[in-house]
C-alpha cells in the first residue's frame, strides 16, 4: 500500500466514525447520560420498571407498574419493602413497614415541625422532627 493510499484510507475511516457517530445519535431511542455541565438533556425516559442500587448492587428503591397501577417502593438494606406509594382506581395508597413500635405515619406543621396527627398514637417521632 502506498503512503498515498494509506492516508486515503485514514482519512475515510475517521470520517466514517464521525458520521456514524453523528447518525447514531439521532436514532430514535438513544439514550444519554447527562451530567451538569451537559447542555443536551433527555427530556422523556420510558422504561417498565426504574431502580436505584446502592454500591452492592442491591436494589434499595423502585419505580414501577404492579397489577396495573403504578408504584414506589423503599427498601432497607436487608431487601424489605419499608416504603410504598401507590395510585390506584379507587384512590392512592401509602404503606409504612417495619417494627411495631416503629411503623406509623405522622402529618408535622411545615413552619415548626410540630405534630399536627399521628398514628398510632404510641409512635415515637425522632428528636430530629
Amino acid at each position: 500500500m502506498t503512503r498515498k493510499q494509506y492516508i486515503t484510507l485514514v482519512v475515510f475511516a475517521v470520517t466514517a466514525a464521525f458520521a456514524g457517530g453523528m447518525v447514531s445519535n439521532r436514532l430514535p431511542g438513544a439514550v444519554h447520560a447527562a451530567t451538569d455541565n451537559d447542555t443536551q438533556k433527555l427530556d422523556t425516559l420510558e422504561v417498565r420498571v426504574l431502580k436505584v442500587v446502592d454500591r452492592e448492587g442491591r436494589t434499595r428503591a423502585w419505580l414501577g407498574i404492579e397489577e396495573g397501577d403504578p408504584l414506589f417502593v423503599m427498601e432497607s438494606n436487608d431487601g424489605e419493602p419499608r416504603f410504598a406509594l401507590g395510585a390506584h382506581d379507587a384512590g392512592a395508597s401509602l404503606s409504612l413497614m417495619g417494627d411495631q413500635k416503629k411503623t406509623g405515619i405522622a402529618i408535622f406543621e411545615s413552619a415548626d415541625k410540630r405534630v399536627v396527627w399521628r398514628a398510632p398514637e404510641t409512635l415515637q417521632i425522632p428528636s430530629g422532627k
